[in-house]
């Protein structure tokens, strides 16, 4: 048997509602309030998962700015190599 409500169930016979039909409204009416409870659970667990996600966003961010700052260090090392490679490249060929 369903799970209902027993105050609804009694206020609906008292108002004169067939038995069969009171006692279908208590149980989708604990039905729905167990849906909502459910839901109200999954708000939480999303909610959590969020704060957790945001968490790593902040982290994500730091990881990135460090990444730029070496990936700025190494394109200033290419950019010397490249002035020595054509340095001596230039000895080499037209230096005479």
């Amino acid at each position: 048997m369903a799970v209902m409500f027993g105050n609804f169930y009694e206020a609906l016979r008292s108002a004169g509602v067939d038995e069969d039909k009171a006692r279908r409204a208590s149980e989708e009416l604990a039905e729905s309030t167990s849906d909502v409870g459910i839901m109200r659970a999954n708000v939480a667990d999303l909610k959590t998962g969020l704060g957790t996600v945001q968490k790593d966003m902040v982290g994500l961010r730091a990881d990135f700015a460090t990444l730029k700052a070496e990936v700025a260090v190494v394109k200033w090392m290419l950019g010397f190599v490249i002035a020595m490679v054509l340095t001596v490249l230039w000895k080499l060929f037209l230096g005479h």
